[in-house]
């Protein structure tokens, strides 16, 4: 699977468009395959091929990059006030 986070595009339509297809694919089965094929095999194989594992954070290569920026304070900003 590619990578979402690389390309255009929104996570949400992503995972609607992938649910789709999956259901697509269910009603697409020819009844008679879905009344013959063993429902444990059939399970694996849609969620071998329509899940969708979870981002992995990579903790050793976060980062921060230095920036200078001019903030204008009101008085009491600091304080609470």
């Amino acid at each position: 699977m590619s990578s979402l986070f690389y390309g255009a595009g929104d996570l949400r339509q992503y995972l609607k468009k992938r649910r789709a297809n999956l259901q697509a694919e269910v009603d697409d089965c020819d009844p008679d395959y879905l009344l013959k094929v063993s429902e444990a095999d059939f399970h694996d194989y849609l969620i071998a091929k329509y899940s969708v594992n979870p981002p992995k954070i990579l903790t050793d290569r976060i980062y921060a990059v230095p920036q200078n920026l001019l903030c204008e304070l009101t008085k009491g900003a600091l304080d609470g006030q």
